[in-house]
């Protein structure tokens, strides 16, 4: 692999829709008339497959980030990435994109050598790009009993490549995680991605158009790397802070959480997640709109919503139980839920809104974190861990 480079200010979606991004050696060579199309999975508000996901929270999303992988050996890469909201791959004629992001320029090889890129594209901040949107379930329904245009196509196409075989350009492959290989991972009404992993529905069946060569990889590859960002069920208000990844002040007993995760330091629960915090809404003194949302908890623990006046440490942090206390100054409770399926919110109506109940009276910053129970012998002898911290500029 030669690098990773990010296009944009990465301000690129507060929810990772579609990931599959399993680790391959492999890559899926093209000459560079030939786009390779693959389908994967989004899922609506009706998806019902509850054995590897919940249902989706709306019946489109609107993409906001692109992550995806080839290879060359040109010293640039000229690129075509495409989007159809319904296809089956392998079936028919190549589908016609409705949404196709032309790449030119794009990092390559230095001394004609094979080279691999990750590429991660702002569609928000990045000149010539735009976000677009992409249909749950093909058509926003999940139609039962086939899926089969339940789901959304992808293409890559490297137009610069050489001509000349063996073609060496081309998507990079992911791989299958078998105990992720469903790949849409959504929790109570959001979003839940901790990891790579096989794309929902997955199999090794990619197709090279034109010509419709249908071609089976397995067990080689599942599909192009991509992984896809969105505002999928809010945009988000507000900023993440003293996230338990180790950037800022470590976790008390090396639990630090993946840096892509955006969470507090690693529960007990699967020795993969720390809890998430985000705020949703307007924080607005006149239309408090304003929510708290916590994933990746334990399943059914207790979960305490504080807020305070400052960050502790300068936003870093200081370890406290199983985690980082992150928030200080004047600290009040607001709330202490239930979680359910990994998740609890606050407010949720009828409750009183979070500056009525955290006394917020004039403009400024506010910072909020959630506490929760977490009694198993994992870490430290205390029996509760924190989220990561999130601060919010309340106006008039």
């Amino acid at each position: 692999m030669g690098a990773v480079q990010g296009l944009g200010a990465q301000s690129i979606g507060a929810d990772v829709i579609y990931n599959n991004t399993t680790p391959t050696t492999y890559y899926v060579p093209l000459h560079p008339s030939q786009t390779l199309w693959d389908s994967g999975y989004l899922p609506s508000p009706t998806a019902s497959f509850a054995s590897v996901s919940k249902a989706g929270c709306a019946t489109s999303y609107t993409v906001t980030g692109i992550e995806f992988g080839y290879v060359t050996d040109q010293t640039t890469a000229d690129i075509v990435l495409s989007f159809n909201d319904q296809y089956d791959v392998c079936s028919g004629l190549g589908p016609i994109p409705h949404t196709a992001l032309t790449l030119n320029g794009m990092p390559g090889s230095l001394n004609g050598s094979i080279t691999g890129w990750i590429i991660t594209l702002d569609l928000r901040n990045t000149p010539g790009l735009t976000p677009f949107t992409l249909v749950a379930d093909g058509d926003g329904t999940y139609d039962p009993p086939t899926i089969a245009y339940d789901r959304f196509g992808y293409g890559i196409r490297i137009t610069n490549a050489s001509s000349v075989w063996p073609y060496r350009s081309g998507p990079i492959a992911a791989g299958d995680d078998i105990v992720y290989g469903a790949g849409v991972r959504w929790s109570f009404n959001a979003v839940d991605y901790a990891q790579a992993s096989g794309g929902a529905f997955q199999s090794g069946y990619m197709a090279i158009y034109p010509g419709n060569f249908c071609v089976d990889y397995f067990p080689y590859a599942f599909g192009p790397h991509l992984r896809l960002f969105a505002d999928a069920c809010g945009a988000l208000a507000g900023e993440i802070l003293c996230v338990g990844d180790g950037s800022g002040t470590a976790c008390p007993c090396g639990n630090t959480s993946p840096s892509a995760n955006r969470e507090g330091c690693r529960h007990s629960i699967n020795g993969v997640n720390g809890a998430r915090l985000e705020g949703l809404g307007t924080p607005s003194l006149s239309q408090d709109t304003f929510f708290l949302r916590a994933q990746r908890l334990p399943p059914t623990t207790t979960a305490l919503f504080f807020q305070g006046t400052s960050a502790v440490a300068g936003g870093s942090g200081a370890a406290f139980g199983d985690g980082l206390r992150c928030v200080g100054g004047t600290v009040t409770r607001l709330a202490t839920k239930q979680a359910s399926n990994s998740q609890a919110e606050y407010p949720v109506s009828p409750e009183q809104p979070i500056s009525v109940l955290g006394g917020v009276t004039t403009p400024g910053s506010r910072f909020y974190q959630v506490w929760y129970r977490n009694s198993a012998n994992f870490c430290t002898p205390a029996t509760f861990n924190l989220s990561n911290g999130w601060r919010v500029e309340w106006a008039l």
